[in-house]
């Protein structure tokens, strides 16, 4: 039995072959089946919105993408006497208009190119999820059976996934009650269309959308007994179109209805959920392969990040949380659309004037325009996000911001402000720190503040300097278990049980001796040439007799400290460990200091550096803390 992937793929849709490249790219060993003998044929979903092409741009087709599509800069939407509103994109809007055979070529190159194939022809016919591997069984077209064991399992098999029929996962909803004609081929009249356009019309609904090379889309609503026929096409654009336009050569003509299903949940242990997998909604807004490659950028990095060891994989329990909110947003969405634009008389009228005071009041551009374009697709709090009450997090990266978030395997965080700041200072000793999880850009900008930005593109913190220090709590959550006692299991870490035990006992001992005031003690855990940089107070202090002293002034003038231990993380030749300390003032410790309140108590969190010597004392050190929280709660008032 083959146990060597780290992770199969069910399913070469764009989704599966995202997935698979993207997880390729990350250096997990991936195969990806399909059950059909050859790629797939046919335009089916042409809209890439900016959501799908930041994937595009993830594995850099992106470029190409944009070489063979047409990008509209606007939206028209027209009713029984002409236009209703025409919705303006600009350039982080604006969709590519594709076939998808062209863009599941593109994938699949991508695919290739990071050392992947797909395995065609074949099927999954069992699945038997176990703690720690999933074992599964597939068929090729010759009746052979193949058995083998990953350590996760991808299902991106489609609106009827097997994946999701095998582990019994309920796929709730309803179908809605429209059918709708659909066909492509050439255009003729001195009226068509340059951009998608809407007619939203008292004798049914159509839309015209421009494809590449010439060719045109058309798809409007249906009755049950009207036959699918080059006629019934020229009749609905005669009698729902602007007039004058023809369809001559009718190159495809097929009908379809669409359905509002989401699947119960989206992961289930060691298997995984994607795309059409997982949610289905009307076809009206062009979103569904959108929502499906988001998936896949929300689940690459996280999937990766654990099976390489960077993350815990309890970051995998946010990935259905974020993404079933995302598609209850876009089912809801779309379903209203639809809705929308098939009303029938007489509210129709009620619906275009409401559509042209949408235009003049400026909502269409600000407000619709961001949510076709998958701007205003929030996530609900979690681990990765702000807290719950915040109205800046959970959303895309803002415009000003996104272009400078360019790393696709770690946090990004952007600091605003004058070059050299106090902010960026600390985010980028706070990057160094946490190397193989975030990274820092720096913008000029007059507000200084902060933005956390996840691989995937969206904020999960935003904030001011005296708000880092919870972003290095979530970034040792992410990283590590937070039991200071317990050695981490995080397969990067290469330090020994003794090793860590060894360097708790130090940390134990330097605790001790802050809350105990004992300054020999507290030298005692530092070797002779030390050197102790504490970030927050700008000081370097540097051999194990001026450490000693820095120790007893500030035990002079800091009494009564608390302190406890929140969490320890090993690994490539550091140690660090988290902290809290609250204490009380009784003089001044002129380098945090000199305008003090006696008396005033004050709590700092942070987090100190370290590198050991083989007799497990401190050679090396470098702390953080918010020393503008601990000012405001210390210092004495100031006369007006």
């Amino acid at each position: 039995m083959n146990t060597d992937t780290q992770a199969v793929v069910i399913g070469a849709g764009p989704c599966g072959l995202a997935t698979a490249a993207q997880l390729l790219r990350r250096g997990v060993r991936v195969r990806i089946f399909e059950a059909s003998p050859e790629p797939s044929q046919g335009s089916r979903a042409i809209m890439l919105w900016p959501p799908a092409q930041a994937v595009l741009d993830d594995l850099d087709v992106l470029d190409a993408a944009r070489g063979q599509a047409l990008s509209p800069g606007r939206l028209d939407y027209h009713g029984d006497t002409g236009r209703l509103v025409s919705v303006r994109l600009h350039a982080r809007q604006s969709p590519l208009i594709l076939p998808q055979s062209r863009t599941d070529a593109l994938l699949e190159a991508a695919l290739r190119k990071a050392g992947g194939t797909v395995e065609r022809g074949q099927q999954l016919v069992g699945l038997a999820p176990e703690a720690d591997v999933v074992e599964i069984v597939v068929r090729d077209a010759a009746g052979r059976h193949e058995r083998l064991r990953t350590q996760w399992l991808i299902g991106a098999d489609g609106v009827r996934s097997t994946v999701r029929e095998l582990l019994g996962i309920p796929f709730t909803g309803s179908a809605l009650p429209t059918r709708f004609v659909l066909a492509e081929g050439p255009l003729t009249g001195a009226r068509v269309p340059d951009a998608p356009s809407y007619y939203l019309t008292s004798r049914g609904g159509m839309v015209i959308t421009p494809l590449p090379e010439g060719c045109f889309r058309v798809a409007g609503s249906a009755s049950d007994d009207m036959e699918a026929s080059a006629r019934f096409v020229q009749d609905m654009l005669d009698t729902r179109g602007p007039g004058g336009l023809r369809m001559d050569e009718v190159r495809t003509l097929t009908t379809f209805t669409s359905s509002e299903c989401i699947a119960e949940r989206m992961r289930s242990g060691r298997v995984l959920l994607v795309g059409d997998a997982a949610h289905t909604h009307s076809a009206v807004g062009g979103q569904g392969l959108n929502l499906g490659l988001q998936d896949v950028r929300n689940l690459a990095w996280k999937l990766a990040g654990v099976l390489t060891g960077n993350l815990d994989e309890a970051i995998l329990d946010t990935y259905g949380t974020e993404r079933l909110a995302a598609a209850r947003q876009i089912v809801k969405a779309t379903g209203a659309v639809t809705r929308l634009a098939l009303v029938r008389p007489p509210w129709n009228t009620v619906r275009n004037a409401a559509l042209r005071l949408a235009e003049r009041s400026g909502t269409a551009q600000n407000w619709y325009a961001a949510t076709v374009a998958g701007q205003k697709i929030r996530y609900p709090a979690t681990a990765l996000g702000g807290p719950p009450d915040s109205r800046r997090t959970g959303l895309p990266a803002p415009d000003w911001a996104a272009p400078l978030a360019l790393l696709r395997d770690r946090f990004t965080l952007l600091t605003s402000g004058p070059p050299g700041c106090g902010l960026s200072q600390a985010a980028e000793a706070l990057a160094r720190r946490h190397a193989a999880l975030l990274g820092h850009r720096q913008l000029l900008r007059h507000r200084r503040e902060f933005l956390l930005i996840r691989p995937d593109g969206y904020v999960a913190a935003r904030g001011r300097h005296k708000d880092l220090p919870r972003i290095e709590r979530l970034l040792v959550a992410l990283s590590s278990d937070p039991q200071p006692t317990k050695r981490t299991v995080m397969s990067h870490r290469h330090n020994d049980q003794q090793t860590y035990d060894a360097h708790a006992a130090t940390y134990r001992k330097w605790a001790d001796s802050i809350m105990n005031g004992d300054v020999e003690t507290y030298a005692s855990c530092w070797a002779l040439d030390a050197v102790a940089e504490d970030i927050a107070m700008g000081m370097e202090t540097r051999g194990v007799h001026d450490i000693r002293e820095a120790a007893a002034r500030w035990f002079e003038a800091i009494v009564d400290q608390k302190i406890t231990l929140l969490a320890q993380l090993e690994g490539d030749g550091h140690s660090a460990v988290m902290w809290e300390l609250s204490a009380t003032v009784q003089g001044a410790f002129t380098e945090l200091s000199t305008s003090v309140r006696p008396g005033s108590r004050f709590t700092k969190q942070g987090m100190s550096a370290f590198r050991f010597n083989d007799q497990a004392q401190f050679v090396w050190e470098r702390s953080h803390w918010d020393r503008a929280s601990v000012l405001r709660q210390i210092e004495a008032p100031h006369d007006d």
